[in-house]
């Protein structure tokens, strides 16, 4: 005699996700939120990021990281706690009112530099697969997008002020939150269509990365995303480059 099991209702999930799976070097498993989870029960298109990753590595509008029930986010969490130890914050430098956020440990400590350069590397791999090229901006751009190209197995360029590159150049200005100054491109270093991810040390006002990617758009090359080690958040610089979306390691 058969027994006829009753068939149970399966939960109801408030929140459909669009997600993808990635491997880490350490075998841990991360979610990547690619666009956006909806809310069936409103109708709504809504971000939503695991409570223990706010404040860590973050991103706007296409996507970030995010973790959710049996999943593990420990070996982002403790590369961005690395990150965060070998920053120092030096006040009124190079001028009264500014503080100086000073990454030069980060450099001298072979953990903290591959912690970020991982980081960077794993959000373009996600979110930017079809990048053509990196772009770095002078000068600590330059510290980190040679080494972020070498990882993806693409060129890099550099962005650099004005004078320092031989040849035919495009040039453009911006403003710092402590001066003004221009920035050039060597006319034939980017070919028209080609898509760009920009990488500096810092936004701050957002001006120099506004200017970098005034210079790639001249070109007619297609700018996919920015990525800095570090966004001074109450300088709002993300909002400015919209709709260019900013990727940072470390917020303050």
């Amino acid at each position: 005699m058969h027994k006829h099991r009753k068939k149970t209702k399966p939960e109801s999930k408030p929140f459909r996700y669009n997600i993808r799976l990635n491997r880490l070097r350490s075998n841990t498993y991360y979610i990547v939120f690619i666009h956006y989870c909806r809310n069936i029960h409103r109708g709504k298109n809504e971000y939503r990021i695991c409570s223990r990753m706010r404040g860590s590595a973050s991103t706007s509008a296409t996507g970030f990281y995010g973790c959710i029930k049996g999943l593990l986010c420990t070996n982002m969490e403790s590369k961005l706690q690395l990150l965060r130890k070998h920053v120092r914050t030096f006040p009124d430098f190079p001028k009264p009112g500014i503080q100086f956020r000073d990454i030069c440990p980060i450099l001298k400590s072979p953990p903290a530099l591959t912690a970020a350069i991982d980081l960077f590397e794993e959000q373009v791999r996600t979110i930017h697969p079809q990048v053509d090229l990196i772009v770095g901006l002078d000068a600590r751009g330059f510290l980190f997008g040679p080494l972020l190209a070498q990882r993806l197995g693409i060129g890099f360029v550099p962005i650099r002020k004005r004078g320092k590159l031989p040849g035919t150049t495009v040039t453009a200005a911006y403003e710092l939150e402590y001066g003004k100054a221009e920035l050039e491109i060597q006319e034939d270093a980017v070919s028209p269509a080609q898509k760009i991810v920009l990488i500096d040390d810092l936004l701050a006002t957002g001006g120099t990365l506004c200017a970098a990617c005034e210079l790639l758009l001249r070109l007619k090359a297609q700018v996919l995303g920015c990525l800095v080690l570090i966004e001074l958040k109450d300088l709002r610089g993300a909002e400015r480059l919209k709709p260019h979306t900013v990727f940072s390691l470390l917020q303050y």
